[in-house]
């Protein structure tokens, strides 16, 4: 009796959602490989390490609660460690900081950045979702129900409590992660970060990992076969239920495709994109920022902040900046370390062409008006990077479009759609989804 052909899967994008994917079709016997077209794995969950300092120029933090990159972690020997003690979190107003230590729910009643009323109702918006809403997961937005995908996180934060709370809460921080304007996410995205936040051993618990951002990727790399500087230009699926895949000129049959690029990418490689896969494609948004690190005293924030948040209301080009001393000793260099700047969206688009030196000096200036500490501080240009694909946008309706697309839509001729823009928020949910499909293409194959 012949032996029976092990199924041979491709998956097109090294970050973490294709590396998960992976991962998890390797466990299970499968045979995979990775086609990657830059020289190096993690895509926007990457680092580079320049005069002994990591630069974490993607993703910046990982935390507690992401279950399936601390699994990944634990089985691949990745050191996972917290953050130095005391890290805090601030968000600017009028020049100020003001800080959100506000752990659990009463401890919105502390939020003095709001007024007593505004306070009172933050809480009890929270009050509601934390016993009268089903449990969510920001990082399976596309399973939030649909009856919470009704209005902008902007309109509903404003009904629900305030303007006010909308711009230094919500606006804040999805400037600081997002890049873009709480107008552009869901009220569904907007529940679901709140229910995560108000529920027990469900909070943002900051982590990191040693040597930097792009561990777990490069670690994953070890496991399967991954071919970098390989750019696949086209995806067909045969008629026979395999599908093929193109690079340079070679032509390869595999079982099944996972294409685990951007949207738009994916629109390029797929000719014979369904409908459905068209109508994914061309909802699909993205935001645009640009990094920018300076080298800073480690002495420069003796508040112990790690992150700041800028709402646009204040600044229209700063969005946020991170003091990278609070991840540990691997992020200090002598009496130095980094200080990591972010660009609200349109700014970031404006500048994309601009050189390093013209960023360095527009984005010093403007943290006089946003970072106390920096007024009278020496900080050194470092190192820049420039995302025109930074995040996706979780926009009204968007959860709902994906939701409908992964039930009845993945998988269609054997080709496959992962990554973090398939309402699967941030490092976390780009791997969980990636395991979820790798987990959906080992049922149909074995």
């Amino acid at each position: 009796m012949k032996p029976t052909k092990k199924p041979l899967v491709a998956i097109i994008g090294a970050g973490i959602a294709g590396l998960s994917t992976a991962y998890t079709l390797s466990k299970s016997g499968i045979d995979v490989v990775v086609y990657e077209r830059e020289r190096h794995v993690g895509g926007r969950m990457s680092s580079r390490t320049k005069d002994n300092l990591v630069f974490d120029y993607g993703a910046d933090f990982l935390a507690d609660n992401y279950e399936t990159l601390k699994l990944y972690a634990r089985e691949l020997g990745v050191e996972w460690i917290s953050t130095m003690p005391g890290g805090r979190h601030r968000v600017i107003k009028n020049g100020i900081p003001y800080y959100l230590d506000a752990p659990g729910i009463m401890g919105l009643l502390n939020l003095n950045i709001l007024t007593v009323t505004e306070r009172l109702k933050l809480t009890l918006f929270a009050l509601k979702l934390r016993f009268f809403y089903p449990d969510l997961s920001l990082f399976r937005l596309y399973d939030v129900p649909t009856r919470y995908d009704t209005d902008t996180a902007m309109n509903f934060l404003t009904k629900t409590v305030s303007e006010n709370a909308m711009h230094y809460i919500a606006d804040s921080f999805t400037s600081a992660m997002q890049f873009h304007r709480t107008d552009e996410i869901s009220s569904a995205a907007l529940i679901a970060h709140f229910k995560m936040k108000v529920t027990p051993g469900k909070d943002f618990d900051l982590r990191y990992i040693k040597g930097g951002i792009d561990s777990i990727a490069r670690a994953i790399t070890k496991k399967v076969s991954v071919h970098t500087d390989s750019p696949v230009s086209r995806v067909e699926s045969e008629e026979n239920g395999t599908a093929r895949i193109t690079i340079d000129t070679n032509i390869k049959t595999v079982d099944a495709v996972v294409i685990a690029t951007n949207p738009y990418d994916a629109a390029q490689l797929l000719p014979q994109a369904t409908y459905a896969q068209r109508t994914l494609f061309e909802g699909a948004r993205y935001a645009s920022t640009i990094v920018v690190s300076f080298k800073i005293p480690i002495t420069l924030f003796p508040d112990d902040t790690h992150c700041t948040y800028v709402p646009y209301i204040e600044n229209t080009l700063i969005s946020g900046y991170t003091n990278e001393l609070r991840k540990g000793d691997d992020q200090r260099s002598g009496d130095t370390t980094l200080m990591n700047v972010y660009i609200h969206e349109a700014r970031a688009k404006e500048l994309m062409n601009s050189t390093d030196s013209e960023i360095f000096t527009l984005i010093r200036e403007e943290l006089n008006k946003v970072s106390p500490e920096a007024r009278n501080a020496t900080l050194v240009p470092h190192d820049i990077h420039r995302w025109p694909y930074a995040m996706p946008k979780f926009y009204h309706g968007w959860p709902t479009t994906v939701a409908d697309f992964l039930t009845n839509h993945q998988g269609k001729n054997n080709i496959y759609l992962v990554g973090d823009w398939l309402c699967a928020p941030w490092t976390e949910g780009a791997a969980l989804l990636g395991k979820k499909t790798a987990e959906h293409i080992i049922a149909k194959l074995q």
